[in-house]
């Protein structure tokens, strides 16, 4: 890949500056540079992967320009990179993005034990009441808020609170969307009729065919949920609410397809989520790590590529290959996750997060009968600041995609990734089926 016009004479400054923006890595015989920022793939030779990795090393550059100067112009093969690879961010705004979706948890109580279920539910039984989530209600309206969703433990043991709240969040008429995320098995005809009724879009959580399914979500006394969430999700289908069906893959199941191709009999929109969690978790025997998470995304992208041109929507693992398919340089959020610069979560007791996940100090923004939107806004600013992008320790892939507090560890404010070398792996694997697929 080596350039022809050298324009520059590169030094070890400008090398090691080349370093932070340049990743090299191998499979056999072959070699590549990946550019972090610039989203750019170069297949090298030999010699040029050595000339990097010795660089990289600490070498310097003028005993190396002699060595390999009999193979190409190193000045111009260094320059070639800079050039394409030594891209600023151009800046990140410290402006936050106005508030558009709002996470109600209207109760911590569940029918299920999921194996996998990284919350307390079933273990508390806290649940919102009426008076919370109507000043929920007021403060998404006052934020400007496009979409309501209804969360839980199970939401639909707090079905009383829907029934009564969607007509007040109706009674605005701004416009507000709104969704829920259950289990499926407490559906009836009434709720799915009601649904329909008020255009509340309905996801529901399920692993699968009922071998698949029932080893995860099961009841408290161990036996399987398949039969009863099935029965939902045709009583869900038949009034034509169903949007979304929410896959969760654990190292417990077995072939991922498996689940996939089921949850396609039921909606054509499907999501897929790999278990995670920090090491040593409640759930840590199901968390997808290492190798096992570049072996399902090949075998998902396999089945989708097999299926393409059919009306199949696969949420969750396609957008990360995709987003290194288009070639467009990353503007990586400034925080871990981008979701919650949009984004918040009310707690049964009303306390405001921007997480599930972050339901403890320091991410308390406040209290829905408590806080003013001034004060919101303050402490809003104050709590993202703390899980700003700024504070995690960079690996090469830091910039590619959003990061989950459960893929970090956390040490007096700092965080790190747990699963680094896992993570690290599954990009380099993407980038070579992309190299692949490009011939």
């Amino acid at each position: 890949m080596a350039g022809k016009n050298s324009y520059i004479i590169p030094n070890d400054s400008s090398v090691a500056k080349l370093k932070n923006f340049l990743h090299i890595f191998s499979r056999g015989k072959q070699r590549y540079a990946f550019a972090t920022v610039a989203n750019r793939l170069w297949k090298l030779s030999k010699e040029e992967y050595d000339l990097l990795k010795s660089l990289w090393d600490g070498v310097p550059i003028e005993v190396l320009r002699e060595s390999y100067s009999k193979f190409f112009s190193v000045d111009d093969f260094l320059n070639q990179l800079i050039e394409a690879s030594v891209l600023e961010d151009g800046g990140r705004s410290d402006i936050l993005s106005n508030v558009t979706s709002m996470i109600l948890l209207i109760t911590e109580r569940c029918n299920f034990s999921c194996t996998y279920c990284y919350g307390a539910y079933g273990e508390k039984h806290s649940e919102m009441n009426l008076d919370t989530a109507i000043a929920a209600v007021n403060l998404a309206v006052n934020l400007g808020v496009k979409d309501i969703v209804f969360l839980g433990g199970e939401p639909l043991l707090n079905w009383p609170l829907i029934k009564e709240l969607t007509p007040y969040i109706e009674s605005f008429q701004k416009g507000i969307s709104i969704r829920i995320t259950t289990n499926g098995s407490l559906v009836t005809e009434e709720i799915a009729q009601f649904f329909d009724e008020h255009n509340v879009e309905v996801s529901v959580s399920m692993d699968g065919p009922l071998e698949e399914h029932n080893k995860t979500r099961q009841y408290k006394n161990g036996f399987g949920t398949f039969d009863a969430v099935q029965r939902g999700i045709e009583i869900l289908q038949k009034h034509g609410v169903l949007k979304l069906i929410e896959i969760t893959h654990s190292r417990r199941h077995g072939d991922i397809l498996k689940q996939i191709e089921y949850a396609f009999t039921l909606c054509p929109t499907v999501s897929c989520a790999l278990v995670d969690g920090r090491m040593g978790c409640k759930h840590d025997a199901e968390v997808v790590r290492g190798d096992d998470i570049s072996v399902l995304y090949s075998t998902v992208l396999d089945f989708l590529d097999e299926h393409d041109g059919e009306e199949k929507c696969l949420l969750g693992i396609r957008e990360l290959y995709d987003c290194l398919c288009n070639g467009k340089p990353f503007m990586p959020s400034e925080h871990l996750c981008s979701d919650i610069e949009s984004r918040i979560v009310v707690m049964s007791d009303g306390s405001i997060t921007p997480c599930p996940e972050m339901v403890r100090p320091p991410y308390i923004i406040g209290n829905v009968h408590t806080t003013s939107k001034e004060d919101f806004y303050m402490n809003r600013d104050k709590v993202l600041a703390a899980l700003s992008r700024r504070n995690l320790k960079s690996e090469w892939f830091s910039n590619i995609c959003d990061t989950c507090i459960q893929h970090v560890n956390e040490t007096e404010g700092k965080f790190s990734y747990e699963d680094q070398e896992g993570f690290g792996k599954c990009i380099e694997d993407l980038l070579i089926r992309i190299d692949r697929n490009n011939g």
